[in-house]
């Protein structure tokens, strides 16, 4: 198990019904999870309750949440959402800001 000596800032991006995001709650870590589908972040919602996640709706190629995160994870094929250079630039530079 992963230990530290404060809990780390995890951004999950695409988190849909919280399969990544619940897990890592529940190992002690700060989450924040991403989704643009409300129907998936209810889901991820019921799942994790009283685990802390915050859940965001939203795009995460305008994501611009004014923070830093020790880790952000794009787990399975959300990456694959971002369909032209133009959009893939911004989600890179939005990213890093």
């Amino acid at each position: 198990m992963f230990k530290s000596s404060k809990p780390l800032n995890i951004l999950e991006l695409g988190c849909g019904t919280g399969r990544i995001s619940a897990p890592l709650a529940r190992c002690g870590f700060n989450v924040t999870g991403v989704d643009i589908d409300k129907k998936m972040l209810k889901l991820a919602e019921q799942k994790s309750h009283g685990l802390g996640i915050e859940f965001i709706e939203t795009n995460f190629i305008d994501l611009n949440l004014g923070r830093k995160f020790d880790v952000v994870l794009m787990p399975y094929n959300a990456f694959q959402h971002i369909h032209s250079d133009g959009d893939v630039n911004k989600f890179f530079n939005n990213l890093k800001t």
